[in-house]
């Protein structure tokens, strides 16, 4: 056949030096065209699969393998694809339990993840582990002071790290705990000495000092509160003891005694405080002293001054607003 190769091979007798034609042989052509077609669908499926979207990925390395049917790597990705996507579906399933505060659901999640592709962990599983361990440690340094009775909208308690972690019906609150509420979001908070407060939209504060003997009902509750609106109903702590309840503000510390009040607060430090009944004392930040009755309101400002009380001549409408705007929390008399 002259100097052609074998009619098997790549080359026609035409095509051999001096053969009259440039033809391809048809089994090397369709080997070619099935290269050619496993290539295409091949790569696409390696784009997706390290795009992190495996079952996208799949049918592109089935195509792949359909005209390569021996090829390894084709084989492997269409065994591993569902697996990866499961180990996905998990990490991403650790991560919602890890924020909610679910830590041992969490670690779960993620021990099937190492299970399934010890690559997607990249060490995750020991961090939670860590920081499960911080957080116990942290629960008992810090138990919980009351409980959360009712929950709307987005209500954190932000870790030490800066992570938010949700807050739920039923939660405990956290002693230290700084408590945020999104826009539109609701906290009614019940202390252990039965001392209620309803955080409206907006909000930051901490609780910073709670003590509480339920056999003699003696103790102390504190708040720091930095924004936001708040209502509180004292309980068997301050009807032990008058003295014993105080509400940290930019211009200076309210005492609260035997009261329901609503405090308001501003970005800036600025806000008001009204007293629907009981009494209040709110002691400035230059020792001075201002004294509220109920039926009387205070305004303070910015840059720590307070006026002088008024009578509110819309308490009670404003009162009726006020249940009807946090219909899931306390209700003033």
């Amino acid at each position: 056949m002259s100097s052609a190769q074998d009619c098997r091979g790549v080359w026609t007798k035409e095509c051999a030096p001096g053969g009259s034609g440039t033809s391809i042989d048809p089994e090397a052509r369709e080997e070619m065209r099935a290269y050619r077609a496993y290539k295409k669908n091949f790569d696409a499926g390696l784009k997706l699969y390290h795009k992190s979207q495996p079952m996208a990925a799949l049918p592109y390395f089935q195509e792949a393998l359909r005209y390569r049917p021996n090829d390894q790597a084709a084989r492997w990705y269409v065994g591993h694809c569902p697996e990866v996507a499961r180990a996905i579906e998990l990490s991403g399933l650790a991560e919602q339990a890890w924020n909610a505060g679910n830590y041992d659901l969490a670690i779960q999640y993620e021990m099937q993840v190492l299970a399934l592709d010890p690559g997607i962990d990249n060490g995750r599983l020991a961090d939670f582990q860590g920081k499960r361990a911080a957080a116990l440690d942290a629960a008992k340094r810090n138990p919980p002071v009351g409980r959360a009775a009712s929950v709307k909208g987005d209500v954190y308690w932000l870790t030490s790290a800066g992570r938010k972690v949700k807050i739920k019906d039923n939660d405990p609150i956290i002693f230290n705990a700084r408590i945020e509420t999104g826009n539109g979001a609701r906290l009614q908070v019940i202390l252990l000495d039965e001392t209620m407060f309803t955080v409206g939209p907006g909000s930051d504060m901490v609780i910073d000092e709670f003590v509480y003997d339920p056999a003699t009902s003696a103790g102390k509750v504190s708040a720091r509160i930095a924004k936001g609106t708040f209502r509180f109903i004292s309980g068997k702590v301050v009807r032990k003891d008058p003295d014993s309840m105080k509400i940290k503000l930019h211009c200076g510390e309210l005492g609260i005694r035997g009261t329901d009040v609503e405090v308001s607060v501003e970005k800036d430090g600025s806000g008001s405080i009204r007293l629907y009944s009981g009494e209040v004392d709110l002691t400035k930040n230059n020792g001075e002293r201002v004294y509220l009755n109920a039926g009387e309101m205070v305004a303070f400002s910015s840059d720590g001054s307070v006026g002088t009380p008024t009578t509110m001549s819309d308490m009670n409408r404003r009162r009726n607003d006020l249940n009807e705007r946090y219909a899931s929390g306390a209700r003033f008399k």
